[in-house]
C-alpha cells in the first residue's frame, strides 16, 4: 500500500518516522519500536511539500501465509488481524483515520477526487487538499504516482 500526503501536519508525521537516510533499495523503521519498515522513492527532496511510502510486509500481526503487516481485506487473512495492520499502521505515522483515503479497487477508469465519504469503487484518486493522505492497495499490479509540482495535486493510480 503506498500513503501519500501534498502538505500539512500530516506530511510532518510522516517524515518524522525516518529514523535513518536511505537508499531507494533500502528501509527505514519508524520510532518507537514498531518494527514497521517502509522504501520510500529516492529524490522526492526537491519537493518540500511532498512525501510518499510503500509499506513492506514487516511489523504487523497476521500469521502464516499473511505474515505479518498484511493491509489487504480481500486476501483470505482474518479481518481483525488486517484491520490491527492498518490501526499499527496510521498509529506509527501519526494519522487521523479521516485523512486517509483509499478506494475499493477496481480495474477500471474511474479516477475519484479525494476527499470522499467512504465506500467509493474506483481505479485511481487525487486531491488538492492538504491533510489528505492516498492509499492504494497492490498485489500483481504496478502503482503509479504522479504529481503536478505547480498546481501542488498528486495521484494514485492502480
Amino acid at each position: 500500500m503506498i500513503f501519500s500526503t501534498a502538505r500539512g501536519p500530516a506530511l510532518a508525521a510522516i517524515r518524522a518516522a525516518r529514523t535513518e537516510e536511505v537508499t531507494p533499495i533500502d528501509a527505514t523503521r519508524t520510532p518507537g519500536g514498531t518494527g514497521l519498515r517502509f522504501w520510500r522513492p529516492d529524490g522526492l527532496e526537491r519537493w518540500p511539500w511532498l512525501e510518499a511510502l510503500v509499506t513492506t510486509r514487516d511489523g504487523g500481526t497476521s500469521g502464516g501465509p499473511f505474515a505479518s503487516l498484511n493491509l489487504g481485506l480481500a486476501s483470505g487473512d482474518e479481518a481483525e488481524r488486517v484491520l490491527a495492520n492498518r490501526e499499527r499502521l496510521r498509529r506509527a505515522l501519526g494519522l487521523g483515520a479521516a485523512q486517509i483515503h483509499a478506494l475499493h479497487q477496481v480495474h477500471g477508469t474511474r479516477i475519484l477526487e479525494a476527499p470522499w465519504s467512504g465506500g467509493e469503487d474506483g481505479d485511481g484518486s487525487w486531491t488538492r487538499h492538504a491533510e489528505v493522505v492516498l492509499a492504494v492497495g497492490i498485489a500483481d499490479c504496478v502503482p503509479v504516482f504522479v504529481w503536478d509540482a505547480s498546481l501542488r495535486r498528486i495521484a494514485l493510480v492502480h
